[in-house]
């Protein structure tokens, strides 16, 4: 059994923690992307969605934690189109984003102090201001990888269990292979 993709007609909501750790520090943000779905057309099979994405991060939250959360509120809310199988083609909202980002950089340089914040920002205006970019950074983030990454409609569930697996392989740092595995299951709800 595979699962079918089909158009997204109520809203949905979904959620997951990240947890990092480095050294002694660990730092733990708890991502919520709330999915509301227009109707598809009735043209071309195209989905408009709209995300939003609300970040909570633990109470230990340094500087740099801060600048993160507060930077991060620029793609709060954004808009993907929605192929026929379910596949993100565009950033709708672009300009929207492109607009609130030159208002927030301008905020969040004043606010936080530092060559490393000069250098983030930086990264993120050159991120942001292509929208291929932005739309192939939005699909990377946490919880939207997941979604929209993971090729979920290619695994094989099993009639029996409702569960399925999937493995790859990603190259780490210094061309170390490191073999990843999900493990899947299906539930209605």
């Amino acid at each position: 059994m595979k699962l079918i993709y089909k158009p997204l007609t109520d809203k949905y909501m979904v959620s997951g923690t990240k947890i990092v750790k480095e050294g002694n520090r660990t730092a733990e943000s708890c991502i919520e992307i709330r999915i509301k779905p227009r109707a598809a057309s009735i043209f071309t099979d195209f989905q408009k969605v709209r995300f939003t994405r609300i970040i909570n991060m633990d109470s230990n939250e340094n500087t740099f934690d801060s600048f993160v959360k507060d930077s991060a509120n620029t793609l709060n809310h954004f808009e993907l189109e929605l192929t026929s199988k379910g596949e993100p083609c565009h950033v709708v909202n672009y300009q929207d984003i492109w607009k609130k980002w030159m208002s927030e950089s301008d905020l969040l340089n004043s606010k936080y102090t530092g060559d490393w914040v000069k250098k983030e920002l930086e990264l993120m205006t050159t991120a942001i201001g292509d929208k291929s970019k932005l739309f192939a950074a939005l699909l990377q983030d946490f919880c939207m990888n997941e979604i929209y990454n993971r090729n979920i409609f290619t695994i094989a569930f099993d009639n029996k269990t409702c569960s399925g697996k999937r493995e790859w392989t990603e190259t780490a740092l210094d061309g170390i292979p490191v073999l990843f595995i999900q493990e899947y299951r299906l539930k209605d709800s």
